[in-house]
């Protein structure tokens, strides 16, 4: 215990012979400290936290439309259109809302 008592006595010596280097340290690790934790919590709140709008985020599932008989994802549309979309949004008494997206691809080119 003493051992350990000598090293934080000459650490904190030494940190305080040279206080432009100390707080240059602490500073730095201050902002770096604040901005991880912004950048996760913006991350958290944009991928891993339920949507903003959705009242019950563990009611909330996809619906997927396929052939009939056919229980294979890889047979599933991946996209229908917007009068079939009407038509579950009407005919589902079951399904308190209904909402579709669109998923667009782009393609950068950085040169």
């Amino acid at each position: 215990m003493s051992q350990v008592l000598n090293a934080v006595t000459t650490a904190v010596r030494s940190l305080r012979r040279m206080p432009l280097l100390t707080g240059g340290a602490i500073a730095t690790l201050s902002v770096a400290i604040g901005l991880n934790l912004a950048v996760f919590g913006l991350m958290h709140r944009a991928l891993l936290s339920a949507p903003a709008r959705v009242a019950e985020p563990d009611r909330v599932f996809t619906l997927s439309f396929g052939p009939p008989g056919e229980t294979s994802p890889r047979s599933y549309l991946t996209s229908t259109s917007y009068v079939a979309f009407q038509a579950v949004r009407q005919g589902s008494a079951a399904l308190a809302s209904t909402a579709a997206f669109q998923r667009n691809a782009a393609t950068l080119f950085c040169r």
